[in-house]
């Protein structure tokens, strides 16, 4: 995958690191945030088709799990 799609992801996974809340639960906005954000970077990917992208999509789940807000 291109070098310069990951750096809108590290910078989604920086936000939401930063607003992790106790619960663990994700705020629908920062939900809809990642979601958005993924699936632009999976249209616009160079080797799109090479990324699975459900597994990407639920470690980037799973590592702002709590994020509260952006």
């Amino acid at each position: 995958m291109n070098k310069y799609l990951f750096i809108p992801l590290l910078a989604v996974f920086s936000l939401a690191a930063k607003s992790q809340k106790a619960s663990g639960q994700m705020v629908d906005s920062v939900k809809k945030y990642l979601d958005t954000s993924l699936l632009i970077i999976e249209k616009n990917a160079l080797n799109s088709d090479k990324v699975n992208w459900q597994a990407l999509r639920n470690s980037v789940y799973k590592k702002t799990e709590g994020g509260k807000d952006l």
